[in-house]
């Protein structure tokens, strides 16, 4: 399954959303676009799972400041951004699984994929920090329906073209299929 998000706040344009929609059916995979929204998300994500029954959720995401890749090792359990979502509610400080753990981890192995990656020609880097918005709210949901998962920051296009995007998160599911996980 691969996800990602529609545009929001002054990102008219979303990379993410646009890359799950156009890989949908690529290697089996099921593409869904998913709402920016603290509320809707998780309810999206959830019917998603549940139509798909994935064996691996791949969830894309833009990071409007990075100048490459960002591969995230970890989930945090904390909603903590001054942000709003498209629904204009921001959260401070709250548990995304109240009581649940603190942290998650992705099982890939991501040295691996981030020098298949560099050897490919697509700048990228290993993240412990996929921040406290919708994004890490998605992968720590992600790795605690599933367990099988990893999210991806993309650069925006004006630093990495779309169709550089779209080749990088193909060589991923590539991978990611290729993988014993």
């Amino acid at each position: 399954m691969l996800t990602g998000f529609k545009p929001f706040l002054n990102n008219a344009e979303n990379p993410s959303g646009i890359i799950a929609e156009s890989l949908d059916g690529y290697r089996g995979v099921s593409g869904y676009l998913l709402d920016v929204s603290y509320t809707a998300t998780p309810l999206e994500l959830r019917k998603a799972i549940d139509e798909s029954k994935p064996d691996f959720i791949l969830s894309l995401g833009l990071h409007a400041k990075a100048e490459d890749i960002h591969l995230e090792r970890c989930a945090y359990n904390l909603m903590d951004g001054k942000a709003p979502d498209n629904d204009g509610v921001s959260k401070m400080k709250e548990e995304i699984i109240p009581g649940g753990p603190e942290s998650l981890m992705t099982r890939v192995d991501l040295e691996a994929l981030s020098s298949l990656l560099s050897e490919r020609g697509y700048p990228n880097r290993i993240s412990t920090d996929p921040g406290r918005y919708i994004c890490n709210q998605t992968y720590f949901l992600d790795l605690s329906i599933l367990g099988k998962a990893l999210f991806v920051h993309l650069p925006n296009m004006e630093t990495m073209n779309l169709d550089s995007q779209k080749k990088a998160v193909m060589a991923i599911i590539d991978f990611i299929a290729d993988s014993s996980l």
